[in-house]
């Protein structure tokens, strides 16, 4: 590869690491860049997957206290991962390349349209039931993900009894900073901090 070439892949693999990192999609830019630069689409596929996977290791080490929280919901989202990667690692060896060449723009432009319109998906998901104010679903809904932390926090101190996998998102507070990833050391407060989220409520 030329100079050029060397640098516009650095670049794009920087950027998309730290775009993987906070909200995914990085690959709608190094992808791209790869093709640009002369890459045949499968060998672009893979080299992208293989150099972002640095990046998501260390996203999991980033994440590591709120993903404490999730690990039975990992472990069963994880099964339908696998089996989706090996049938696209099979694909990719079983299929000639003009497939995935014509197949592989489509891709892209839905997963462009999906990242524009994230943010009024989740504000059509957040539930309707959750038994708090409406201004506070309202904040939640609006709220960009690193305002809001899935924490079972609330749950706690408010006597619910919901399992493990299902943690609730919440604004980001003090309340949540001092409490989320010490939910033993909450139980031994319960008394005090139940009075001071419900006079905050």
């Amino acid at each position: 590869m030329s100079p050029t070439a060397i640098l516009a892949v650095a670049i794009a693999g920087f950027l998309a690491g730290a775009i993987n990192a906070v909200v995914g999609s990085g690959s709608l830019l190094t992808f791209p860049v790869l093709l640009a630069i002369g890459f045949p689409p499968v060998t672009a596929n893979v080299s992208n997957a293989l150099g972002l996977a640095f990046g998501n290791v260390s996203a999991v080490i980033g994440y590591r206290r709120e993903l404490r929280s999730q690990l039975r919901r990992l472990a069963w989202l994880a099964l339908p991962t696998l089996a989706g990667a090996g049938l696209g690692a099979a694909l990719l060896l079983i299929l000639p390349q003009r497939v995935f060449a014509t197949v592989v723009p489509a891709l892209i432009v839905l997963a462009v349209i999906l990242v524009i319109i994230q943010p009024r998906l989740s504000r059509f998901v957040a539930s309707h039931e959750a038994s708090v104010h409406a201004n506070v679903k309202r904040r939640i809904a609006d709220a960009s993900v690193e305002d809001t932390v899935l924490t079972h926090v609330y749950d706690i101190v408010q006597g619910g009894q919901w399992p493990d996998e299902f943690a609730g998102r919440a604004i980001q507070n003090r309340f949540t900073q001092q409490w989320h990833g010490h939910e033993e050391r909450l139980t031994e407060h319960m008394e005090t901090e139940r009075q001071l989220v419900a006079a905050a409520q």
